[in-house]
């Protein structure tokens, strides 16, 4: 009979989960365009992910 192998959690280790209030996403963009978004986020010290949150949060307020 297989067992099930179920991974050991690190105490108030987050690595690999995402923050409470999350989702992922997916989405379509020209190569260029993720390129230059890329760029420019690494730029302000963001992650990608960041740096769109705060556009689309900027555009909607």
């Amino acid at each position: 009979m297989a067992t099930k192998k179920t991974a050991k959690k690190k105490a108030g280790s987050r690595h690999g989960m995402r923050a409470p209030g999350k989702t992922q996403t997916s989405i379509t963009l020209s190569e260029d365009l993720l390129d230059q978004a890329r760029a420019v986020a690494e730029q302000d010290g963001r992650s990608l992910s960041n740096w769109l949150e705060q556009l689309i949060r900027k555009r909607l307020s």
